[in-house]
């Protein structure tokens, strides 16, 4: 009350410099948001095949591990991630089970693995020296178990698949509360799809506090669904790289490349149609 006050019996000259630095500041983070899609184009570079000259660097097992890809039901639509944590080179493809992806890394000092991995189980491939395989078999992705909550419903790849398969469009809104402008512009994501006649499903960071989560869902007025990300699809697109980051899909298909952040409502409209057409 006392910081209300203070603010409406501020000079009008105040008011004004306020007001101006609000709108400076969401030029600034408008601008922030588009050269991260930018970004997120660039570091996400989608390739047919394995890149020409990859062979080289599989090292003399290059032609058991491509058979090993192939045996995989890859669809060979690689997507060179950026700039690893580790030194080397990181490429994913989606496989034509839904939900199960192929994960392809190359260290700095020439060693290759190759992982396979869905809701339910993570394998990772390499061959020894005289290239015979090596087979490693892991807990899948599963973020209801390394991020439990007992107050959550998750969304997994049997959900997204039930959606995709619809046949409808739709928009997937992946947003935390701890990414203030994605839970303040989770109503104007909303609001542009259902004008646009297609569903809207929000799911939450899986690392989400529920504290967090109805802090911000009490401060924007978010419906209190603690609906939380269990997606390989989702993930492996880099969904969780940045929040907001949102995903389409239509014609049974999903999107091959994300929204990133946020924007004015013409805009992001616009971005839908964009990746829609990327169904075709």
């Amino acid at each position: 009350m006392v910081v209300a006050t203070m603010f409406f019996s501020m000079p009008t000259r105040l008011h004004g410099k306020f007001n101006l630095m609000k709108k400076t500041l969401f030029i600034l983070f408008l601008a922030l948001a588009m050269s991260l899609q930018a970004s997120a184009n660039q570091l996400s570079k989608k390739v047919t095949r394995l890149p020409q000259g990859l062979e080289a660097d599989l090292g003399k097992c290059g032609e058991q591990l491509t058979a090993e890809i192939e045996n995989r039901k890859s669809l060979n639509t690689w997507v060179e991630q950026g700039p690893a944590e580790i030194d080397g080179r990181n490429f994913r493809t989606p496989t034509s089970d839904f939900g199960r992806w192929l994960e392809l890394n190359i260290s700095a000092v020439g060693l290759v693995t190759l992982l396979d991995v869905n809701n339910t189980k993570k394998e990772v491939i390499a061959f020894t020296p005289d290239c015979k395989k090596r087979s490693d078999a892991r807990l899948g992705m599963d973020f209801s178990f390394t991020h439990y909550d007992s107050g959550a419903t998750w969304f997994d790849d049997k959900k997204l698949e039930k959606l995709v398969s619809s046949g409808r469009t739709g928009l997937i809104y992946v947003w935390s509360p701890e990414m203030v402008y994605s839970a303040q512009y989770y109503k104007y994501f909303r609001d542009t799809a259902k004008k646009m006649g297609i569903k809207f499903t929000a799911v939450i960071d899986p690392r989400s506090k529920a504290q967090d989560i109805d802090r911000a869902v009490q401060r924007f007025g978010i419906p209190p669904e603690n609906l939380k990300l269990n997606s390989v699809e989702i993930y492996m697109r880099n969904a969780t790289v940045h929040y907001p980051t949102s995903v389409v899909y239509a014609h049974g298909k999903m999107s091959p490349t994300v929204i990133v952040g946020v924007m004015q409502k013409k805009d992001i409209e616009a971005q839908i149609k964009n990746r829609v057409a990327e169904t075709f």
